[in-house]
Protein backbone atom coordinates (compact mmCIF):
# COMPACT_ATOMS: atom_id res chain seq x y z
CA UNK A 1 0.00 0.00 0.00
CA UNK A 2 1.13 3.29 -0.67
CA UNK A 3 1.20 6.09 2.25
CA UNK A 4 -0.64 8.94 1.63
CA UNK A 5 2.42 11.32 1.08
CA UNK A 6 3.88 9.18 -1.60
CA UNK A 7 0.44 9.05 -3.18
CA UNK A 8 -0.09 12.58 -3.20
CA UNK A 9 3.60 13.20 -4.30
CA UNK A 10 2.45 11.14 -7.22
CA UNK A 11 -0.69 12.42 -8.38
CA UNK A 12 1.17 16.28 -7.83
CA UNK A 13 3.19 14.54 -11.12
CA UNK A 14 -0.42 14.01 -13.25
CA UNK A 15 -2.30 16.73 -12.01
CA UNK A 16 -2.95 19.86 -10.42
CA UNK A 17 -4.00 19.89 -6.85
CA UNK A 18 -6.28 22.44 -5.87
CA UNK A 19 -8.13 22.63 -2.37
CA UNK A 20 -11.84 23.68 -2.11
CA UNK A 21 -11.72 26.96 -0.59
CA UNK A 22 -15.14 28.66 -1.56
CA UNK A 23 -13.06 31.34 -3.00
CA UNK A 24 -15.24 31.49 -6.45
CA UNK A 25 -12.71 34.20 -8.17
CA UNK A 26 -10.45 32.23 -8.00
CA UNK A 27 -11.69 28.98 -9.21
CA UNK A 28 -12.76 30.62 -12.24
CA UNK A 29 -9.25 30.73 -13.12
CA UNK A 30 -9.16 27.41 -13.38
CA UNK A 31 -12.00 26.89 -15.86
CA UNK A 32 -11.74 24.49 -18.56
CA UNK A 33 -11.57 25.99 -22.08
CA UNK A 34 -13.41 25.11 -24.70
CA UNK A 35 -16.53 23.77 -22.58
CA UNK A 36 -19.84 24.70 -22.93
CA UNK A 37 -21.71 25.58 -20.07
CA UNK A 38 -24.99 23.94 -19.04
CA UNK A 39 -28.25 25.78 -20.31
CA UNK A 40 -30.54 24.17 -17.97
CA UNK A 41 -28.55 26.09 -14.91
Amino acid sequence: MTSPATALSQLKQLTTVVADTGDFKRMREYKPAGMPQPTHL
